[in-house]
């Protein structure tokens, strides 16, 4: 495996209030040996550990997440210490962005994971934030 190899998987898993599901992306995160996983549309209100280890085994045991706002929304990153330091970890109302150090090689790059809410309401502050997040504009 490289040096600066990074298997990132991104899923949007319509809820984990099923073990089931739990249990397919602990399965495909261990068998694909995950160094970040990214979840979207968690609808969970916070990740204590048990919950943690059962979504995503013990390869990847360190996390941070955005709750869902009561059964919407919710994304969290997982990642596997070992393998990966996660820093500048910024919370903003549809999105979780980090700093990511491949400690091996001590590559860095910025990593988002979005989740934006089907109410058209939303849409232009989803839009502004997504802006945000993007490359400045080139002169």
């Amino acid at each position: 495996m490289s040096d600066t190899f990074c298997l990132i998987l991104c899923w949007n898993v319509q809820g984990l209030h099923n073990s089931a599901c739990r249990q397919t992306i602990c399965e495909l995160a261990t068998a694909a040996k995950a160094s970040i996983l990214c979840l979207q549309e968690t609808k969970v209100s916070s990740f204590d550990p048990p919950l943690a280890r059962e979504t995503t085994g013990a390869v990847c045991s360190s996390w941070f997440s955005l709750p869902a706002d009561g059964t919407r929304g919710g994304i969290a990153i997982f990642w596997n210490p070992d393998v990966v330091c996660i820093t500048n970890l910024t919370l903003h109302r549809f999105s979780i962005s980090a700093t990511v150090m491949l400690l091996r090689s001590g590559l860095a790059f910025v990593l988002s994971t979005v989740y934006g809410l089907a109410e058209d309401a939303l849409k232009p502050e989803f839009l502004q934030e997504m802006k945000y997040l993007g490359p400045p504009p080139r002169p």
